[in-house]
C-alpha cells in the first residue's frame, strides 16, 4: 500500500515501458487545498511493476490491479510539479530523421516504430515531455525536455507517431508535433471553440 500525502489526490495513470526492460506504472497526482482554486502542486510517482505483471495488461488500470494484489507495486522515484497532473501518456520517441520530411503529418504517421521512451503528460496550463535519464550517480529520473504552454486546463491528450491531440476543457483543442531534431512540441492547428473536451 502506497498512502499518498495529505489534501493529495490520484488524478492520471498510464503505464510505460522507456526501453530499459522494465515496465513501470505512472501516477500523477494534485494537491487540492482549501484555499486554492486551482492545485498548484502535483507529483509524479513512478512504480516499477516489472516483476507484477505476468502477461501484457489490457489497460493501465489492470497493471495496477495486478500490481496490487500481489504486492510488488513499489515507489521508485518522484518528483513535484507546478500543478495538477491531469493526465499522463507514455510517448514513441521516433528517430531523429523522421522529423526531417516536409510533410509532418505524414512524416509523423509514417515513422518507424520505437520504443516507449519517454512520458507526456499534461500539468497545469503545460504539455511537457520527459526523458527517463541517469543522473552521475547512475540513478534514473526524469528529466523535462520539453514543454508547449499555450492551454487553459488541458484535460485530454492523445498520440500517434509524433502527433499530440490536445483536449482542453475551456480551450477547444489543438496539435502538436514533436521535433526531436531541437527537442522541442510545434503547434500545428489550433480550434478555438469553447467545447469543454473532457476524453479522446
Amino acid at each position: 500500500v502506497y498512502r499518498l500525502q495529505p489534501h493529495e489526490c490520484a488524478e492520471s495513470v498510464t503505464t510505460v515501458n522507456f526501453g530499459d526492460a522494465k515496465s513501470y506504472v505512472v501516477i500523477g497526482t494534485g494537491f487540492v487545498l482549501p484555499n486554492e482554486d486551482e492545485p498548484s502542486r502535483g507529483r509524479i510517482l513512478i512504480f516499477d511493476a516489472e516483476t507484477t505483471l505476468s502477461g501484457p495488461a489490457s489497460s493501465a488500470s489492470s497493471a495496477i490491479q495486478q500490481a496490487v494484489v500481489k504486492g510488488k507495486l513499489k515507489l521508485v522515484y518522484e518528483i513535484e510539479v507546478k500543478g495538477m497532473v491531469w493526465c499522463a501518456a507514455p510517448f514513441m520517441s521516433p528517430p531523429v530523421a523522421a522529423s526531417s520530411s516536409s510533410a509532418p503529418i505524414a512524416a509523423a504517421t509514417a515513422a518507424a516504430p520505437a520504443p516507449q521512451a519517454k512520458l507526456l503528460i499534461s500539468v497545469a496550463y503545460a504539455i511537457q515531455l520527459y526523458s527517463w535519464v541517469e543522473n552521475r550517480d547512475g540513478v534514473r529520473e526524469l528529466k523535462l525536455e520539453c514543454e508547449h504552454t499555450n492551454h487553459m486546463q488541458a484535460l485530454a491528450i492523445a498520440t500517434r507517431g509524433t502527433l499530440i491531440y490536445v483536449g482542453d476543457l475551456s480551450r477547444g483543442s489543438s496539435l502538436l508535433q514533436y521535433r526531436p531534431v531541437d527537442s522541442r512540441l510545434e503547434q500545428l492547428a489550433l480550434d478555438l471553440r469553447p467545447d469543454h473536451i473532457l476524453s479522446v
